[in-house]
């Protein structure tokens, strides 16, 4: 089967560190039933040529900690290309959010099986207050008022 583009418009998507360090997805996916396929059929195929989501929300909470930190990412878009069923196969791939008066935006390309990926990115002004509780692990650090802005390159492949 062939998509030509898929759209989806103002989104929101809750990602939660649970407190005993269950990642809230995790259960959704492990939940699924296993495909099967009857002897001699097939197997099927899927492209989808262009995948965008406009306008979403994206939430991070983690309970691990106390106080729990959160983070929200406002505006989120992306646009994902080439989609198939080959977990092998590249998908490349460009995103943005907004965080209050910052942004941050990453483009390159994901591989899912075996996990690769080649990812440049850049954060403009995030506000780092809601993550200060990992901040304030560090020996004598009192945060009260913290932003970041960086830009890099992330390269993970599978283990040699």
């Amino acid at each position: 089967m062939t998509v030509a583009s898929a759209r989806i418009s103002k989104p929101r998507a809750l990602a939660r560190l649970e407190a005993g360090g269950v990642l809230n997805w995790t259960r959704a996916f492990s939940e699924m039933p296993a495909r099967s396929q009857e002897s001699g059929a097939a197997p099927w195929a899927l492209l989808v040529t262009t995948f965008d989501i406009e306008g979403g929300t994206a939430r991070f909470e983690d309970e691990r900690i106390d106080p729990p930190a959160m983070v929200t990412l406002a505006e989120v878009a992306v646009h994902v290309a080439d989609i198939t069923e080959n977990a092998a196969a590249p998908v490349s791939f460009e995103a943005r959010g907004v965080q209050g008066k910052g942004s941050v935006e990453a483009a390159g390309t994901v591989t899912m099986a075996p996990l690769a990926a080649e990812v440049t990115f850049a954060a403009n002004s995030l506000d780092l207050l809601p993550v200060r509780t990992y901040l304030n692990t560090l020996r004598g650090a009192q945060v009260v008022s913290a932003s970041l802005t960086a830009k890099g390159q992330l390269t993970m492949s599978p283990d040699p």
